[in-house]
């Protein structure tokens, strides 16, 4: 079969061409996925699936919280089809302002019948955000934006101990801070200085 054969962005596109492809795709083997990276905001969202970027766009209308469900509600059904089994081993979520997150968390309630199983999450935001999944290990990365596009992060890295009461009251907390370069999120480095400067127009015309 074709669509056997295609890779994770292509099972996607096919499967919003119509029902019965969807069908076909959702009852195929889904694809092992072991990491999905998100990036939320108001205008579009964007999901990595094992290393495969898949774009959202806002769709427009009057009703801003509409059009964003509307939106989530794509990247969720297509998140499906690598999580069939509702088991995901690493999330890792970066929320830019508090509507999306807000938005977010109401949708994937909606989708998901079943809470998904997540060891590890790694949520970034520009403000604290209620964790509302019982998780084994949850890291939040609380951003600020600094000058010269650096951001400065505190990592809090909470493991669940497995004592009686308040699960998050219970863990153990690690905290620490990071920088990086906004368009570099993968480059943490433990002092911003190690960041190298924009090259100015000035210098880049030497």
């Amino acid at each position: 079969m074709i669509v056997k054969n295609l890779d994770l962005p292509r099972r996607v596109k096919v499967s919003r061409v119509c029902k019965t492809l969807r069908e076909i795709v959702n009852g195929l083997k889904p694809p092992r996925c072991n990491e999905i990276r998100m990036n939320v905001s108001l205008e579009r969202c964007e999901m990595i699936a094992e290393g495969y970027p898949i774009e959202y766009e806002r769709p427009e209308g009057e009703n801003l919280e509409e059009c964003l469900e509307k939106m989530m509600e794509e990247m969720f059904d297509d998140m499906l089809i690598f999580v069939s089994d509702l088991h995901l081993p690493i999330l890792s979520a970066r929320f830019n302002d508090k509507l999306s997150n807000r938005i977010f968390r109401s949708v994937a309630k909606k989708r998901f019948k079943k809470p998904l199983t997540i060891p590890s999450i790694f949520i970034k935001a520009f403000s604290g955000m209620h964790i509302y999944q019982l998780l084994c290990v949850a890291e939040i990365h609380y951003m600020e934006k600094l000058e010269d596009d650096v951001m400065r992060v505190e990592v809090s890295r909470n493991k669940y101990t497995g004592e009686e009461g308040n699960r998050w009251e219970s863990c153990t907390k690690e905290i620490s801070f990071k920088y990086f370069r906004e368009g570099q999120e993968d480059i943490y480095v433990d002092e911003s200085y190690y960041l190298l400067r924009k090259t100015s127009r000035w210098n880049s015309e030497i």
